[in-house]
């Protein structure tokens, strides 16, 4: 787990621990998901990503993927929790962070993250 001091929300390390998954495999993933004892993750909202892609090395508005800081294998996009509509959800992409609606069957990453310091 990773401590965010700025936001307070500890993120687990490896940012693509989940694998790839539709919107509902990834929310099943941050419900269930256990790490360093810890279960009470959730699968990220769209402004706590923005809000990482901003604190992490390299000026905003360029790729952030791969390994940055003490986050290992960041992947192009996440889903995130917040659902458009039935079908849709806003995913944020690492590449350049930019937002866009997302096709809730689609295969992408999902990245979780609890409350406070761990």
């Amino acid at each position: 787990m990773v401590f965010d001091s700025v936001n307070r929300l500890s993120w687990t390390q490896n940012a693509a621990l989940s694998g790839l998954n539709d919107w509902a495999g990834q929310k099943v993933y941050g419900d269930t998901v256990v790490v360093a004892g810890f279960n009470d993750l959730i699968l990220a909202t769209l402004k706590d990503l923005e809000n990482l892609y901003r604190e992490l090395p390299r000026p905003n508005g360029s790729n952030k993927t791969g390994d940055q800081g003490p986050f290992i294998n960041i992947q192009s996009t996440y889903w995130s929790l917040t659902e458009i509509d039935a079908a849709r959800v806003p995913i944020f992409s690492f590449l350049g962070g930019e937002k866009a609606p997302g096709d809730k069957n689609f295969q992408r990453y999902g990245w979780a993250y609890r409350f406070g310091d761990s």
